[in-house]
């Protein structure tokens, strides 16, 4: 019988359900973790009906100006958001950059955030968001 708090410990079925057999395949706590994160950071606060505070919101962004502040307001609010969700989750690195493409006045935003939980290192999880600046 597992004791509670090993990592390996099994928490729940793997989100989407992915079957092998006839049941749903089972996942460890650090593939939980990894699925909440990336769950939680494509989900805009008020896309899930069911969880309306569920995501981070990102779409207050979109009329900001470019550039490190705007990189650093974003990055407070994934830490805000994962320790509100995923406090399981200690973040090690949070990378945000921002491209402006001149052409079509759409800037687009790579996040990289990296992760720890129970040892396990490394983990990363990028979400790509694309914001509408001006029109030509």
């Amino acid at each position: 019988m597992p004791l509670v708090g090993q990592v390996n410990v099994i928490r729940s079925v793997s989100w989407p359900w992915e079957r092998s057999g006839s049941f749903p395949d089972i996942v460890r706590d650090a593939d939980v973790v990894a699925s909440n994160l990336n769950r939680l950071y494509s989900t805009e606060i008020g896309e899930d009906k069911t969880e309306p505070a569920f995501g981070v919101e990102f779409l207050k962004f979109v009329f900001e100006t470019t550039g490190i502040i705007l990189e650093q307001m974003m990055a407070a609010e994934i830490v805000k958001r994962t320790l509100q969700w995923e406090p399981r989750a200690q973040i090690t690195s949070i990378d945000v950059k921002t491209t402006d493409e001149e052409t079509n006045g759409v800037t687009i935003v790579d996040i990289y955030v990296e992760w720890e939980f129970a040892g396990i290192k490394g983990q990363t999880i990028q979400a790509q968001r694309s914001r509408i600046t001006g029109s030509n």
